[in-house]
């Protein structure tokens, strides 16, 4: 990574998300660099949470009869994710709750976006200013919301 070699001259700048930083930690075996230890961070430019959609079809009407329908059928509901920005609240969520959900990878959101719609998949975590056309329309229904 060209930033992490470079000299700390002040005129060379990354801007990460927390795919790069903060979840990579969790999901690379061999990650090249140290989030911490590798990189000063200078400022934060935005935050987003991420809402937890589902099709509008869905028999879920809240986050807890999500998770009852979850525990009732462990490992059998599925997500779909992008990167790992959008695999970590999934897989949180199952480690708060005792929940098994099963990941299913995209190469881009709106492969998965669409696959939700027509229910191929259960679930998944989308950053807020991605999802508002989706709610809008009524395409997509949130159940929760993580924090910014």
């Amino acid at each position: 990574m060209a930033v992490k070699i470079a000299e700390p001259d002040g005129h060379t700048v990354l801007l990460i998300t927390t795919s790069t930083h903060a979840a990579n930690v969790s999901l690379v075996r061999n990650l090249s660099y140290d989030p911490a230890a590798d990189f000063t961070v200078v400022g934060v430019f935005r935050t987003s949470g991420s809402y937890l959609m589902v099709p509008p079809q869905a028999p879920w009407r809240d986050l807890a009869g999500f998770i009852a329908a979850a525990k009732a059928a462990q490992g059998k509901l599925t997500f779909g994710y992008f990167n790992a920005s959008s695999r970590t609240p999934p897989e949180y969520l199952g480690k708060l709750t005792g929940v098994e959900l099963q990941g299913v990878p995209y190469r881009a959101i709106a492969n998965e976006v669409a696959d939700l719609i027509s229910g191929q998949i259960d679930c998944l975590f989308v950053i807020t200013t991605a999802s508002n056309q989706y709610l809008q329309n009524g395409q997509l229904r949130p159940l929760a919301i993580t924090r910014l």
